[in-house]
């Protein structure tokens, strides 16, 4: 997970999130974003070959600030196959799995954009994501 999230960070193989709306915002909850193809959270392959796939099983908590892959395409066993999405936890998300990382800085801007959320999570307003990359 955490390598095609750098990939698609990067947009070293083409694809990537640079230019993504943020399409859900849930106030005090999460942001979710990543879906690269669509822009509105019914698209969002992975980088690699394999669309999507199965997420790493990390036991990583979903507390305030944790990053994870959005499971987006169900299979039989209701266990969701994750791509490109991904969601920043703005509170104790129990249950909710597929974390990978964490916000290291800049988590209040996240706060200011959850709030922007109607009662369905769409922003009011158009939300990008302007530059993105691999942190040295």
């Amino acid at each position: 997970m955490a390598r095609n999230f750098k990939v698609l960070a990067t947009g070293e193989l083409g694809v990537g999130y640079r230019g993504c709306s943020v399409f859900q915002c849930w106030e005090n909850e999460s942001v979710i974003t990543g879906d690269y193809e669509l822009n509105n959270g019914r698209g969002g392959r992975s980088a690699f070959e394999e669309s999507y796939f199965m997420p790493d099983d990390t036991k990583m908590a979903a507390v305030r600030g944790s990053v994870g892959m959005r499971r987006s395409q169900k299979r039989h066993d209701n266990l969701g196959l994750v791509g490109s999405q991904f969601r920043i936890v703005l509170r104790e998300m129990r249950g909710f799995t597929a974390i990978f990382a964490c916000v290291v800085e800049g988590l209040e801007i996240v706060d200011r954009l959850s709030r922007t959320g109607d009662s369905s999570g769409k922003p009011q307003s158009t939300i990008l994501i302007a530059s993105c990359g691999k942190l040295n």
